[in-house]
């Protein structure tokens, strides 16, 4: 296929991928559920192309820029790892993306550059956003047995990040299972972030005594 025919082609497919789902043509709705069994096998997948990031977008996948992990600025096609850790440095020495000319300007590119990815990038403000080298929350004092000697206390590892947190880094918090951390996991992609504990707890349905046994080991 000559180039020009190719890219009026292309042009008219990102045209289509606008329109209502009812009105795509069998041979766009056939791309569009190939990709969302692709994302199914793989939520880390790597976009190849403008027609899968905006046919992503229709399926609602997005990039919140200011949560984004390295593996997430990757999905984006033509973006290399040197760069996506660019941006996430910039996130962790405070620097806030409040639009796509924030991104271009961090990496040195021009804006229309960028015009393929837009449909997947979200700009949402964070009030407090996690430091990076947050410090642990002091230890709780030692409960004491009836004889007034004060127990061990259960050693406790670094808090665990919430809203950054992998499946094994969740599987850490004692008591916290596989079937509650993929919850976590879902939640927090189709949701976005916990706010706070009150989140956490209405949005997972737990009991007070569930959100009281894993606040100690859990940061938002």
């Amino acid at each position: 296929m000559q180039l020009p025919v190719l890219m009026q082609t292309l042009g008219r497919l990102l045209k289509e991928v606008e329109l209502p789902p009812a009105l795509l043509s069998p041979q766009m709705r056939q791309l569009r559920e190939l990709l969302r069994q692709r994302l199914a096998q793989n939520p880390d997948y790597r976009f190849q192309n403008a027609l899968e990031v905006r046919l992503a977008a229709s399926l609602g996948v997005e990039i919140d820029v200011n949560l984004a992990r390295e593996q997430d600025w990757l999905r984006l096609p033509g973006l290399t790892p040197a760069q996506a850790q660019q941006l996430v440095r910039s996130r962790q020495q405070g620097e806030f993306f409040a639009s796509t000319e924030d991104v271009a300007s961090t990496l040195g590119f021009p804006l229309e550059r960028l015009t393929d990815w837009e449909p997947l990038l979200v700009y949402r403000y964070y009030a407090f956003p996690e430091p990076v080298d947050a410090p642990v929350p002091p230890p709780v004092p030692s409960p004491l047995t009836t004889d007034g000697l004060a127990t061990a206390a259960p050693e406790r590892g670094p808090a665990v990040l919430l809203n950054r947190a992998s499946r094994p880094e969740l599987l850490q918090v004692p008591g916290l299972d596989e079937a509650l951390a993929e919850r976590i996991l879902h939640l927090r992609l189709m949701g976005g972030r916990f706010l706070d504990a009150e989140d956490f707890r209405r949005r997972l349905q737990l009991t007070p005594g569930q959100l009281s046994r894993w606040l100690p080991y859990l940061r938002f």
